[in-house]
C-alpha cells in the first residue's frame, strides 16, 4: 500500500559540520531532515490535485497529459517498465517577478526491477514535472 513521505515532527534539519563522520566534502556544511512514511489519512489525500509526497503505489503524474513514455520509463539495464519507487512534491521556495517559474513542482524516482543491479548505469531515473502558477489543471491560488 503506498504511504505518505512526512518529514519526521520530531526532527529538524541537521547541519553536518567538518571533522563529521558522514561530512567528506571538505568542510563544507550539508543540510539533511530524516523523514519517515505513514499510512495516507484517506486514501483521496494520494490524488494529484493534493500534491502528495509519497512512497510506493502508482504515480499521482502533476500534468495529465504530458507523462513519460515507455522509452523514458524503460529500464536501461533490462529494458523492462521501471517500478515507481517514491515522488516528493518540491516547489520552489518563491518566484521572482513576472519571470516564468515552476510553482508546482514534482520529482517522480524509478527504479529497477532488477533490485540487486541498482548501482548500475541506467538503473535508476528521476523525472521532473513543473507547471507555473497559472495553469489548465490547478487554481492560482493553493
Amino acid at each position: 500500500m503506498p504511504g505518505v513521505a512526512k518529514p519526521s515532527e520530531a526532527s529538524s534539519p541537521h547541519l553536518l559540520r567538518d571533522g563529521d563522520d558522514a561530512s567528506d566534502d571538505g568542510g563544507e556544511e550539508l543540510e539533511w531532515m530524516l523523514g519517515f512514511v505513514e499510512e495516507p489519512e484517506a486514501p483521496t489525500s494520494l490524488l494529484r490535485h493534493r500534491f502528495p509526497s509519497k512512497v510506493g503505489g502508482r504515480p499521482a503524474w502533476l500534468n495529465p497529459r504530458e507523462l513519460p513514455t515507455a522509452a523514458q520509463l524503460a529500464c536501461g539495464l533490462s529494458g523492462r517498465r521501471m517500478d515507481f519507487l517514491l515522488q516528493v512534491y518540491a516547489p520552489p521556495p518563491e518566484c521572482f517577478g513576472d519571470a516564468p517559474c515552476a510553482f508546482h513542482r514534482a520529482v517522480f524516482v524509478f527504479v529497477s526491477p532488477e533490485g540487486g543491479r541498482l548501482d548500475m548505469p541506467g538503473a535508476v531515473v528521476a523525472l521532473r514535472c513543473q507547471l507555473p502558477r497559472e495553469n489548465a489543471y490547478y487554481a492560482g491560488e493553493p
